[in-house]
């Protein structure tokens, strides 16, 4: 059964293992856009409804996950997003 839920913006700051992904990471593919090499990563993306986009910069944090039926225990799974 699904429940309603409110989502919030992520925070940057609200997370202790959260970081901004540099222009030197291998999963920045906007480098030509970067000043330097330790500049935080552009990104942006174009959606195939017209005019819909998302631009900003990236960001890798830990989000920590657990099974329905608690029989796998926790993972932390290691994610970059924007």
């Amino acid at each position: 059964m699904l429940q309603d839920f409110e989502l919030s913006i992520y925070n940057l700051n609200g997370s202790l293992t959260s970081k901004t992904v540099t222009c030197n990471n291998h999963f920045c593919s906007h480098q030509a856009d970067c000043l330097d090499t330790s500049s935080r990563c552009p990104y942006s993306v174009s959606y195939v409804s017209s005019e819909t986009s998302t631009s900003g910069i990236l960001v890798e944090d830990i989000i920590h996950l657990k099974s329905e039926d608690d029989h796998e225990g926790h993972v932390q799974a290691y994610i970059i997003f924007g």
